[in-house]
């Protein structure tokens, strides 16, 4: 999988980025341009940018590995249990190219969107949710997010290339031989 690499106090560390997400945290009042890195097994990192443009490219390029390499979710794990189960995430790198990733991150953020407006459905029927019920919520909604993160940035790839691609093209070049 693709790794996220730096040095601490002389040591080496790693992160594997498969399915992380970088955002911007405000919870650092005494420090500024902090980003969250949030893992597919949950661990979070705190990394500093030197300003808020490497703040925003550190946090794009993250997104942007994650979202062209990271595989498809694989179902939640079958249980005999009533207790939620998240997706296992896997770290192998997708096969699929930047098109077919794109169309999986949106509809990864279909599914994500039927199943958390089930849940919310669900509630009313309930006499009060459960910690469960509210960490399912949580799970969805930080999933749904991740996605549409993935989603829009490998449009945003996509488009870029296309048309980076038309502009090389000369007007010539598109027609047919002469004579």
């Amino acid at each position: 999988g693709s790794k996220l690499a730096f040095s601490k106090g002389g040591k080496k560390v790693e992160i594997i980025c498969h399915h992380c997400i970088a955002s911007r945290t405000m919870t650092h009042r005494n420090r500024h341009c902090v980003i969250l890195l949030v893992c597919a097994d949950d661990r979070q990192f705190l990394l500093q940018a030197v300003d808020d443009t490497d703040m925003q490219e550190w946090m794009h390029a993250i997104n942007k590995v994650a979202a062209m390499f990271s595989a498809l979710p694989m179902a939640a794990p079958v249980s005999n249990s009533n207790k939620f189960q998240p997706h296992s995430l896997p770290m192998s790198r997708t096969k699929c190219s930047l098109e077919e990733q794109l169309q999986n991150h949106i509809t990864q953020v279909d599914k994500l969107t039927q199943e958390y407006d089930g849940l919310i459905r669900q509630q009313s029927n309930l006499v009060a949710p459960t910690p469960e019920w509210h960490y399912k919520k949580r799970y969805m909604e930080k999933e749904k997010e991740k996605f549409e993160e993935y989603a829009h940035l490998l449009n945003t790839l996509l488009y870029q290339t296309q048309r980076r691609v038309s502009c090389h093209l000369s007007p010539s070049a598109a027609l047919p031989p002469t004579g």
